[in-house]
């Protein structure tokens, strides 16, 4: 990432019965997602063990009557999580 500002935010949001995080990394701009899932792709070599984190966060979520959603802008990986209580 060279010299550019380095980020990360985390936002946590309650309204009546949904809870929502969104956590928000800055990172070098080049992201694969599966075209089923829509969850990243992982680019470290051992894929088998590598990004597992990102579906059970979904699993946790859906099961709480919620759904995770991760896009990409610019420069900016964002994770968002909603449940509900």
């Amino acid at each position: 990432m060279g010299n550019e500002l380095q980020v990360m935010r985390l936002n946590i949001a309650i309204c009546d019965d949904e809870k929502a995080i969104e956590i928000e990394n800055s990172f070098d701009g080049a992201a694969l997602f599966h075209k089923d899932s829509g969850l990243p792709i992982s680019t470290k070599e051992d894929k088998e063990v590598h990004g597992i984190g990102h579906k059970n966060i979904r699993k946790c979520a859906v099961k709480y009557g919620g759904d995770m959603d991760c896009i990409v802008k610019e420069n900016r990986f964002i994770l968002s999580v909603m449940v509900k209580s």
